[in-house]
């Protein structure tokens, strides 16, 4: 190819971010035979597809893709790693046989905003956050949030998975920070 051919060729067409969203909303449906319907909004970050799991009526959760159109925006090339990655997480998402061990609870410091996004993506609006998460208030609006970290991703630790776990009193996850790294 030549210097000019290379310097004036066209660049493929990007999605927008509406053809995005409904790709990758399209990709869940074919690729894990999960119900995927997209809650339209303003912009990408305002549009969560949500994803509604067979086992369970209910059991659903929100799927929000801004950082995810950025990272098909930055490397066009890579939109099939990203999908695949993504289907990963969310097939993992699902696996309600999946267990939790203790050695994967992992505390982090959130705010009270978290709370509230936290409600949002996993459509619990009528539950208070104490009745299904895991957390001590420290200072504020400064809190520990307890995290389960797999393989794929990390998502937040609720009182099913301490049962799963063999954590019986809520204070026993209950360790600073500073031990935890102090040990490994």
């Amino acid at each position: 190819m030549s210097f000019f051919s290379r310097l004036f060729r066209s660049k493929p067409k990007l999605m927008t971010w509406q053809e995005f969203v409904e790709y990758f909303a399209r990709r869940i449906q074919e690729e894990l035979d999960l119900e995927a319907k997209i809650d339209w909004g303003e912009n990408i970050a305002s549009s969560p597809i949500i994803v509604h799991f067979p086992e369970d009526d209910e059991a659903s959760f929100s799927t929000y893709l801004s950082n995810h159109y950025i990272s098909y925006l930055q490397n066009p090339e890579a939109l099939e790693a990203i999908v695949a990655a993504n289907l990963a997480v969310i097939d993992k998402i699902q696996d309600t046989d999946a267990s939790v061990s203790a050695q994967q609870i992992l505390p982090t410091i959130k705010n009270t905003i978290y709370l509230e996004n936290v409600r949002l993506i996993t459509n619990t609006d009528e539950a208070e956050p104490a009745d299904y998460l895991v957390y001590k208030p420290i200072a504020g609006d400064i809190m520990l949030l307890y995290m389960v970290d797999t393989e794929e991703s990390m998502h937040t630790l609720n009182r099913e998975h301490m049962k799963e776990a063999g954590i019986e009193d809520e204070d026993a996850c209950i360790v600073p920070p500073w031990i935890i790294c102090a040990n490994g």
